[in-house]
C-alpha cells in the first residue's frame, strides 16, 4: 500500500477515518512519504507474468514504485523523479546481485542519436548526432539532450550507497537487441552479450584496456582520456544503454530503495552539444535538490552567478575575461567535443583565460556552491 497518514493507527486505509495519502508538507522527512506536486504510486513483482523481455526465471522481488515531479517555473519543470523500493520477498540470498536500468532514449528522430555517461555525475545520456535533429520528427535546431541519473543506488555489504559502476551501449551493429538472462548479467559487469569485457576506446570491443564504462567523455577517473561517440568516429543511429550499480548481497527480506530522475535540458544558443553540457549543469543541481530532501528553495544560489560577464565574446586574442565571479567559484572550460581543458578554483571576483589549443568554440563553466552556469565562447585565434 502507498505511504499514508493512519489517523487512528488500524493499519488500514479508510478515508472516512481521516486517513489521507502521506505528503510531507513540512518538508522534514524524506524515506517512506509521497513527493512532489504530483506523485503515481504502484507496486509490481517478477512473478505473476512471462518475462518476456530476458525469459529470465522468477526471482521473487516486489517493487514498490512512485514516479514524481514538481511544477516550477525552472529547470525543475523537465524532470520527472522514480523511487523503487525493492524488496527480496524469496527465501533466496542473491549473490553478486546488480540493479540495473535499460533505457531508450531517442532524442526527436530517434535515427541520428549518440549515447555516453557521466561516472561523476551518476549519469548516463543521449544526445542528437549533430547540430540539427532533422524534422518533422526531430527538434530541429539546437536539440535537446535527455537522460537518466542515479541519485541515489544500493547499498553495498559494507553499507557503502553505491552509484553508477558501469554503462554499456546496446548499439545495433553490434549485437541487435535480443539478449538473454547470461548476456543482461554480463551487460551489468560490462561485458558484451558473447562475454568479451568491454574495452576503451574505439566501439569499446576487441581493446586491450578493460573498462567499467563506455563513452565516458573524460570524466572516467580510471581511464582519463576523452572518449565519446564523436571522438570514437560513429556515425549517429539508434542507440539504447544499460546503466547498472553493484554489487551487494540480497538477503531474504532485505530492501533497497533506489531514486532516479529524468532530466531533460535544451539550451538556448549553440549547438547539440550545448544542449548535453547544459543536461550536465541540470543533473549536478538535481542531485543538489535530492541531498536537500527535495526542498526548492536550495535552488536560489543560481541568482548569485547571474551576474557573471564574459568578454571579449568572440575573441581575437585568444583570451577571455570573467567578471562578478562569486569568490570559491570553480571555472572550469571544455571544448567543442566536451573535453575538459582546465579547471581550477578561484579566489576573487575576476578571471582570466588564455586559449593554448587553437581557434574554435569553448563553453565555460562556473559553479559556486551547487549553482552551476554555462557559457559559450569563440575563440578566433
Amino acid at each position: 500500500m502507498a505511504p499514508f497518514n493512519d489517523v487512528n493507527a488500524d493499519g488500514l486505509y479508510v478515508p472516512a477515518d481521516g486517513d489521507y495519502p502521506f505528503f510531507d508538507f513540512s518538508n522534514s522527512l524524506c524515506n517512506n512519504i509521497l513527493f512532489g506536486d504530483q506523485s503515481i504510486w504502484w507496486v509490481f513483482n517478477d512473478i505473476g507474468n512471462f518475462h518476456g523481455e530476458t525469459n529470465g526465471i522468477p526471482i521473487g522481488l516486489e517493487v514498490q514504485a512512485q514516479a514524481f515531479a514538481y511544477a516550477t517555473n525552472n529547470f525543475l519543470n523537465d524532470i520527472t523523479f522514480y523511487n523503487y523500493k525493492i524488496i527480496n520477498r524469496s527465501s533466496s540470498t542473491l549473490d553478486s546481485t546488480y540493479i540495473g536500468f535499460y533505457t531508450d532514449v531517442d532524442i526527436g528522430l530517434y535515427t541520428d542519436d549518440f549515447m555516453g555517461c557521466d561516472v561523476n555525475l551518476n549519469l548516463a545520456f543521449g544526445y542528437n548526432g549533430d547540430a540539427n535533429d532533422d524534422m518533422p520528427l526531430g527538434y530541429g535546431l539546437i536539440p535537446p539532450a535527455a537522460g537518466i541519473k542515479i541519485l541515489r543506488g544500493p547499498l553495498n555489504d559494507n553499507g557503502n550507497i553505491l552509484g553508477m559502476t558501469n554503462f554499456m551501449i546496446n548499439e545495433n551493429f553490434l549485437f541487435g537487441n535480443q539478449w538473454n538472462p547470461e548476456q543482461y548479467y554480463d551487460a551489468f559487469q560490462s561485458r558484451w552479450p558473447d562475454g568479451t569485457p568491454l574495452t576503451f576506446g574505439g566501439q569499446g570491443y576487441g581493446g586491450s584496456t578493460t573498462t567499467a564504462f563506455m563513452y565516458p567523455d573524460s570524466s572516467d577517473p580510471a581511464n582519463p582520456v576523452l572518449w565519446s561517440e564523436l571522438s570514437a568516429g560513429n556515425l549517429p543511429g539508434d542507440r539504447r544503454f544499460l546503466q547498472s550499480s553493484g554489487t551487494f548481497t540480497f538477503q531474504p527480506g532485505g530492501v533497497q530503495d533506489i531514486y532516479l530522475a529524468a532530466v531533460w535540458a535544451r539550451s538556448d544558443t549553440g549547438d547539440n552539444i550545448s544542449s548535453l553540457l547544459k543536461l550536465k549543469q541540470v543533473a549536478s543541481e538535481v542531485q543538489n535538490f535530492f541531498d536537500n530532501c527535495f526542498v526548492v528553495g536550495v535552488l536560489e544560489n543560481n541568482n548569485l552567478l547571474q551576474e557573471i560577464k564574459l568578454f571579449p565574446n568572440p575573441s581575437s586574442t585568444g583570451k577571455f575575461n570573467l567578471t562578478d565571479i562569486p569568490p570559491g567559484s570553480e571555472i572550469a572550460v571544455y571544448n567543442l567535443e566536451g573535453k575538459l581543458l582546465d579547471k581550477k578554483i578561484v579566489n576573487s571576483h575576476n578571471y582570466e583565460w588564455k586559449n593554448k589549443t587553437g581557434k574554435g568554440i569553448y563553453f565555460i563553466q562556473i559553479k559556486h556552491k551547487e549553482a552551476v552556469k554555462t557559457l559559450k565562447w569563440i575563440s578566433l585565434n
